[in-house]
């Protein structure tokens, strides 16, 4: 069961991977970059430091400074100083990166029901606690989920 399970993870991430890669290619994206950039334009226009970013997504370090790097690179990031500490650089979203958000967020749309079509509400909400309770269990702590949200 252990290796079932493990493996079926694998493969929904794998199968979701794939099923997102022609609307990002078009916008230049990859996934990982298309929820980074998301992260950021769902807060509205406040900009965020990578460690903040870090501890909200889990993500790592390197692989958060590599994505950051390529987002500020395509124009979708700009990077701004923090009032209250000249040491800290903070992200913001660019104009070109709200221009792009309903793509990306129709997109997520798309996919998401996709995804749980014929998946009655309850089992949903029943498989984002599991999900979660996953995540809490390898040390990172999710940010809770209702079974209705966007990805």
């Amino acid at each position: 069961m252990q290796g079932t399970t493990l493996f079926r993870l694998r493969q929904l991430n794998l199968a979701l991977e794939q099923s997102s890669r022609p609307c990002l290619a078009e916008l230049g994206l990859t996934s990982a970059q298309a929820v980074v950039l998301l992260w950021f334009l769902r807060r509205g226009g406040s900009g965020a430091c990578a460690s903040e970013l870090h501890r909200q997504l889990g993500v790592s370090k390197a692989a958060l400074s590599a994505t950051l790097k390529n987002l500020r690179r395509s124009g979708y990031l700009d990077m701004v100083r923090d009032p209250g500490d000249d040491r800290k650089k903070r992200m913001a979203p660019t104009a070109r990166a709200r221009a792009v958000q309903p793509k990306i967020e129709q997109g997520l749309a798309l996919q998401h029901r996709r995804l749980c079509d014929g998946i009655p509400l309850g089992q949903l909400a029943a498989f984002d606690r599991c999900l979660d309770r996953m995540l809490q269990n390898l040390g990172r702590s999710p940010e809770p989920t209702t079974g209705r949200e966007l990805p």
